[in-house]
């Protein structure tokens, strides 16, 4: 039965998904994971986030290991990693359309991560590319905290110039 309504009734309220879709601002995503009453999708552990083409407009913020993106969202805000102990992997068909705030953590590429104009990595952090290759586009992003790539494909700059001003590790 369908037209349920759920309703948070204090500030620390959430909703826990376990394979569940949720439905928000005309978009389907499919989740393993806990929406917050501050919209937010919170990914903490062997969770899920898998959307169909549309926008997620709550923010995404990862922590814990074994976590996975994938399908064709279009993100309206960044996707954070909480810290360095934060594992994510990212199966996304379409442009990525965000930013992804490393704090540190370690995204695994199970295909190639084509980023959307001026988006990228922020902060520092480690990319298991797996032989897949990362696409970067646009003209105002550069890299500003030290990356490393594992057992990276091809780093492609398409359509502008990029600042490079910290290392870059292969």
């Amino acid at each position: 039965d369908s037209g349920g309504v759920l309703s948070m009734v204090d500030e620390q309220a959430h909703i826990d998904f376990c394979g569940g879709v949720l439905e928000y601002a005309g978009s389907e995503v499919v989740l393993d994971a806990i929406v917050t009453d501050s919209n937010n999708i919170v990914l903490s552990g062997d969770q899920l986030l898998r959307a169909g083409q549309g926008i997620v407009s709550m923010a995404v913020t990862v922590s814990g290991v074994n976590n996975r993106i994938e399908g064709q969202p279009i993100f309206s805000n960044d996707v954070t990693l909480y810290d360095a102990d934060t594992t994510v992997s990212i199966a996304v068909t379409n442009d990525f359309s965000s930013n992804i705030i490393l704090n540190g953590g370690t995204v695994e590429l199970t295909d190639k991560l084509s980023f959307a104009d001026n988006m990228g990595f922020i902060g520092t952090g480690t990319i298991k590319c797996n032989g897949h290759s990362i696409e970067l586009r646009g003209t105002s992003t550069g890299f500003s905290s030290p990356l490393y790539f594992y057992n990276a494909g091809e780093l492609n700059v398409l359509g502008g110039q990029y600042d490079l001003n910290s290392a870059l590790t292969f």
